[in-house]
């Protein structure tokens, strides 16, 4: 095999596509929602505490059950050829108003999935809020990573209408990855009248370390931030973010693929069978745009990532450079109170230098969604999907040979309290 194969897990999990959300509001707990898809602005400070009452305390919390089919390789979920149910998100939050300004936000949450194989008993975010003004309020803690148009919402199901949000932008294995940071946040809304206003938020701090089929991220550096300008018009919302990250990547080599490369003379006996990647020079960033105009929600975003990894055993594997675009137009329409549908077309590209349509470079994304909302608590969604290129499968989740083109069908229950 090709000593350049080996790092291909390796980049496929630090390339996942960016992002993470959570609730209507990405660091407010959650609350029964309508069903949308555009984030939504910061929040409003919670309302003003007299002295003399006693401290307020709000728990929510929210659960999803998912299932998904394909004809062809398996996609999101190991299995999904054979049909696959391990699609589970349970959570519990909740905020404590300490003062008119200061309140307290935590959420604990149980995942279920394939990044994920044992169910993990998770601190989502806890972290300080102090809104000073409209202007300005200060998070400091475990936080929401806003990071996209739609991140708010990214793994909050009974918030959205798609099952699953264009992966390429929104890529599965990116959610773990880019689901929260540690440090310091500011954030504001700036309204300028008629000119319309700015929603603003800037981040310093450090991401998860990440740990899936045998490769491991170690971050020490990330540094994010997101406009949204609500313009003029009605409805009609642009804006862009941009990462920076900085860190250090390993992956590990099964003990067979290490002894021949040390029986080869290709490595020194004292290899370990890890292989290990410096990255200083990572960014994602995106552009996006949403119209609202009525019922109906038009929506398209762009993604580019750029890394460079520098390598310390360049007799194993070289420096590499990944360089990946993904974009996507989608349309929602709430039809009545209990129905709405959803279609995007999603595309993604390994390579935008060498932008190919060959199996391998391309993964190409065309979706249709219906959700039926049962009462303003509880949500089911059914989602078909017809997908070109291979280029987003998991090589773990797809060890044999993998088909150009599948079709997947998807059915997700959630309720929310």
């Amino acid at each position: 095999m090709p000593i350049s194969r080996l790092i291909i897990p390796l980049l496929s999990v630090l390339c996942a596509s960016s992002v993470a959300g959570a609730q209507e509001d990405a660091n407010d707990v959650a609350t029964p929602v309508e069903p949308v898809t555009q984030a939504v602005p910061i929040p409003e400070p919670a309302a003003a505490v007299s002295e003399s009452s006693p401290l307020p305390i709000e728990f929510h919390g929210y659960a999803s059950q998912g299932f998904a089919l394909s004809t062809h390789n398996n996609y999101f979920l190991s299995d999904t050829n054979r049909g696959s149910i391990r699609l589970t998100d349970v959570a519990l939050n909740g905020q404590a108003q300490v003062t008119e300004k200061l309140r307290i936000v935590m959420q604990v949450a149980a995942v279920i999935n394939d990044l994920t194989p044992q169910p993990q008993l998770r601190i989502d975010f806890g972290f300080a809020d102090y809104h000073l003004s409209d202007k300005l309020g200060i998070r400091a803690g475990r936080y929401r990573l806003l990071n996209g148009l739609y991140s708010e919402v990214w793994d909050t199901d009974i918030a959205r209408v798609a099952i699953f949000l264009p992966q390429s932008v929104y890529d599965p294995q990116g959610r773990q990855l880019f689901l929260e940071a540690e440090g310091l946040e500011l954030y504001g809304r700036l309204d300028w009248g008629r000119a319309g206003a700015l929603n603003y938020v800037a981040d310093y701090g450090v991401l998860d370390n990440f740990a899936y089929g045998g490769s491991t991220q170690d971050f020490k550096l990330m540094a994010n931030g997101r406009i949204i300008y609500e313009t003029p018009i009605p409805g009609l919302r642009v804006g862009g973010s941009m990462m920076h990250m900085q860190g250090h990547a390993q992956q590990a080599l099964d003990s067979g693929t290490t002894g021949q490369l040390i029986a080869a003379g290709l490595a020194p006996p004292t290899f370990d069978g890890n292989l290990h990647f410096d990255f200083k020079h990572a960014w994602v960033a995106h552009a996006f745009t949403e119209y609202v105009i009525g019922n109906l929600t038009l929506s398209a975003e762009y993604q580019r990532v750029h890394i460079d990894l520098t390598s310390r055993n360049q007799s194993l594997a070289p420096n590499a450079t990944v360089h990946q675009e993904g974009f996507y137009g989608m349309s929602t329409y709430r039809w009545s109170d209990w129905f709405s549908t959803a279609a995007y077309a999603s595309f993604y590209y390994a390579d935008y230098a060498k932008r190919t349509t060959a199996k391998a470079g391309h993964t190409f994304d065309y979706a249709f969604t219906t959700r039926f909302d049962i009462n303003a608590y509880l949500a089911f969604k059914a989602e078909l999907h017809y997908l070109d290129g291979t280029a987003q499968l998991l090589q773990n989740l797809n060890p044999g040979s993998t088909s150009s083109a599948a079709w997947l069908v998807a059915g997700r229950i959630s309720a929310a309290f």
